[in-house]
């Protein structure tokens, strides 16, 4: 019950800064406590890490991939353009006339 367990957390952004934090769980402040009907939290406890463990485990060898979505304020820019280009030249089909940029309106 006097353990302490700490670990070291590196993370880094899209822009490449480094953030480092220690994370400590003290288990002293468990001593003594117990649940009736349930099993004790110190075994609680290590059945989540071993959960924390796995899903790392997965992570980090690529069986589970995390779901990203990245894009910058370039890609929205291009996409709406994108969309914009699209939505003129349907209105031009549908209308059968040459549509000008300024004619689209934004909704």
């Amino acid at each position: 019950m006097k353990a302490v367990i700490g670990f070291d957390v590196v993370c880094e952004s899209a822009t490449k800064k480094s953030y480092k934090e220690t994370l400590i769980i003290d288990m002293s402040e468990h001593k003594g406590t117990c649940r009736i009907g349930g099993d004790p939290p110190l075994y609680t406890i290590a059945q989540s890490l071993e959960r924390i463990q796995k899903d790392f485990d997965h992570i980090l060898s690529g069986f589970k991939k995390l779901k990203v979505d990245i894009f910058s304020s370039g890609d929205r820019a291009l996409a709406e353009a994108e969309k914009r280009e699209y939505e003129k030249q349907e209105l031009e089909k549908i209308s059968g006339k040459k549509i000008e940029d300024d004619e689209i309106s934004v909704e």
